[in-house]
């Protein structure tokens, strides 16, 4: 009960945290990229593309078999690779991934990559008891369109490039099944009528922008649903300053497109619960490691000169100090 209570209050804490179970190296997973895109892929066809995920971290990334969940999970997935596998710290991995689609349209999934933090924290009494936990996640969004190949946008019988100059056989926007819709002319190609003419589309001039569009940290509104920015897929990592002094832990983290109250864009504070403690802060004797360089008390200006005693007689001689 001991142990637990106090693997309990460490996780409590909150993250600075489990430097006080004495975890101190871990893992921090980055992605080269916030998306993949596939581009645009025939029905049957197969198009690969690849992300590098890399530990920044100070502790060797166990990771498991990577998940993928979406619109729908067949059309994307991993090609190849053994799991669980490690990644280094400071080392990277290449991860190529497959898009199939099965018929023409439009599919986004979600890359899920975690490393596993695993050690052993010392409870009452001087037991010892193993633990495991989530250290790092990265996300990486998937994109993957699908048309035909007949040469043309729509159909072979009436569309943007029949034999009769208009865009189908009757004369009409939509009989045919082309590029525009009953409500009016889709300007930008995107399968979406701008709203002035009774469509859903925002920004009928931008083939980005649209119902089916994807958020990105550019202030506008790709998908057409008010808001701007919301679930961006290319959000940045932020990390949790509690102590303020512009550094910040390797725990707690958001992900948006600017920083949250409180987090800053590191994760090199060494003791986030400190305000003197964080990289470049001045060294004190006092068995504290303020500037986070991984030695305690060097280099500390009000370091005292200890002069060498070599008769033993609890005086020192001036020659030789330290």
């Amino acid at each position: 009960m001991k142990l637990r209570n106090s693997v309990l209050a460490c996780l409590l804490t909150g993250m600075g945290l489990l430097a006080s179970c004495g975890v101190t190296e871990v893992p921090d997973l980055v992605a080269s990229a916030a998306f993949v895109d596939f581009g645009v892929v025939s029905p049957g066809d197969t198009a690969q593309g690849s992300v590098t995920i890399s530990n920044s971290g100070a502790a060797a990334a166990q990771v498991a078999e990577p998940s993928i969940e979406g619109d729908d999970d067949g059309v994307f997935f991993l090609a190849g690779g053994e799991w669980p596998a490690e990644i280094g710290a400071g080392e990277s991995v290449e991860l190529v991934l497959n898009f199939v689609p099965v018929s023409e349209g439009s599919w986004t999934g979600t890359l899920t990559v975690a490393a596993d933090l695993s050690g052993a924290i010392s409870g009452g009494g001087g037991g010892g008891g193993a633990f495991s936990l989530t250290a790092s996640t990265v996300s990486v969004a998937l994109i993957g369109r699908s048309e035909g190949d007949e040469g043309d946008d729509d159909d072979s019988s009436g569309d943007d490039d029949d034999t009769s100059g208009d865009d189908d056989t009757s004369g009409d926007d939509d009989t045919s099944g082309d590029d525009d819709t009953a409500s009016g002319p889709d300007e930008d190609g995107d399968g979406y009528t701008a709203e002035a003419d009774g469509g859903s589309d925002c920004d009928d001039s931008d083939p980005t922008v649209s119902p089916a569009g994807l958020e990105q940290c550019d202030g506008i509104d790709n998908d057409c649903d008010g808001d701007v920015d919301e679930d961006a897929i290319d959000t940045s990592t932020w990390h949790l300053d509690s102590d303020s002094d512009g550094y910040g832990g390797s725990f707690l983290t958001e992900q948006a497109c600017d920083a949250p109250t409180g987090y800053v864009n590191n994760s090199d504070d060494c003791d986030d619960l400190v305000a003197s403690v964080y990289p470049g802060a001045t060294e004190l004797c006092n068995g504290v490691d303020e500037d986070c360089d991984g030695v305690v008390d060097d280099n500390a200006p009000a370091a005292p000169t200890w002069y060498l005693d070599n008769d033993g007689d609890g005086v020192g001689g001036f020659w030789l100090t330290q």
